[in-house]
């Protein structure tokens, strides 16, 4: 049998190795993967690959045509983007179309706008709005954060006004952000849940729910969190679920592919969507794998054509412990 042949973008970094991980130590299938990413060294470090490749970068104007070269020389059956920016830039052209499995354009640009989203989804996520004086008085302590990016990118929880311009002013000197490329969010105090979910024809087929207990390099973060889990916990939690799956379906009327919906609980406990994750997975794709919920496999047996044996929830009460320079280590708590 022919080997499926699947490219990686962002092979480099931790996502993506996850992701690897998932075809190569978890799956059933023998898959040859062309890794790819701009950083050489990153890259190096990574396992898994049969082949690896130095990627264009994304400001490179023939960014698309040098990709394309790499797929055809490597005779690529499939394409996993990886990143927020990559998914950005490929969907604008119809050379990667046959290579991929992705949500509409459309949902994919409302998603990398959490402004957007927000205001798409109403009372299923918190108020949110521009990042300006006037609308800062509609809350009492609010969360700001950059509109697009991941990684809980320029997110800070602040109490006044000024705290918030100081911390604009930071990023516009660090990275170029304007006022307008932030929002301001009702601050959420509870509990703080992932749920990633797999989709085709507008079904779906399947989905890992997780709740985020401690953080990657918590302490020095400014807001004390960040998007990466350091500890996480496989669950099941009706309200959330059915909040997250309504969340997809309202941004995407036929879903395809895969959705990542973050949610943090208010006050009383009820979850509320703070972003929606278009198109790819998240990094702790290999959790889910690890027990036996193989959604990166799944997901490309949709691509060629083949039903995915998946069940409709992943098994819960699973911990999951990761962190710098260790294996991720995995326990049933039941």
């Amino acid at each position: 049998m022919t080997r499926k042949r699947i490219l990686v973008t962002g092979a480099g970094g931790n996502a993506s190795r996850n992701w690897i991980r998932c075809l190569k130590e978890f799956s059933t299938g023998d898959y040859y993967v062309i890794g790819v990413d701009t950083n050489a060294v990153q890259l190096e470090a990574t396992h898994g690959c049969d082949v690896k490749v130095e990627s264009p970068r994304l400001t490179d104007s023939a960014w698309a045509e040098k990709l394309m070269h790499i797929v055809k020389r490597n005779r690529v059956d499939f394409i996993n983007f990886q990143t927020d920016r990559e998914l950005a830039r490929a969907i604008n052209f119809d050379c990667f179309n046959p290579y991929i499995f992705l949500p509409s354009p459309e949902t994919i640009r409302l998603c990398q706008d959490k402004l957007k989203t927000a205001v798409e989804l109403g009372s299923d996520a918190p108020l949110s709005t521009p990042a300006t004086e006037d609308f800062w008085r509609l809350f009492d302590k609010a969360w700001l954060r950059a509109r697009t990016g991941a990684g809980s990118k320029a997110a800070l929880p602040a109490q006044t006004w000024e705290i918030a311009r100081a911390w604009m002013a930071y990023w516009n000197f660090k990275d170029g952000l304007l006022p307008e490329d932030f929002m301001i969010s009702a601050y959420l105090p509870g509990d703080e849940y992932a749920h990633q979910s797999l989709w085709h024809n507008g079904v779906l087929l399947g989905c890992f729910l997780r709740r985020r207990i401690q953080y990657v390099f918590a302490g020095i973060m400014p807001s004390g969190q960040s998007s990466s889990p350091s500890v996480a916990e496989s669950c099941r939690h009706t309200e959330a679920e059915k909040v997250a799956v309504a969340a997809v379906l309202k941004v995407s009327p036929c879903p395809n592919g895969v959705f990542g919906v973050d949610m943090k609980c208010d006050a009383a406990g009820i979850p509320k969507i703070t972003e929606i994750n278009a198109g790819r997975f998240y990094t702790t794709s290999d959790f889910s794998a690890a027990i036996g919920y193989n959604m990166v496999e799944a997901y490309t047996h949709l691509f060629f054509g083949s039903s995915p044996k998946l069940a409709a929830y992943a098994p819960s009460s699973y911990v999951w412990v990761r962190g710098m320079d260790q294996s991720p280590f995995c326990k049933c708590l039941v």
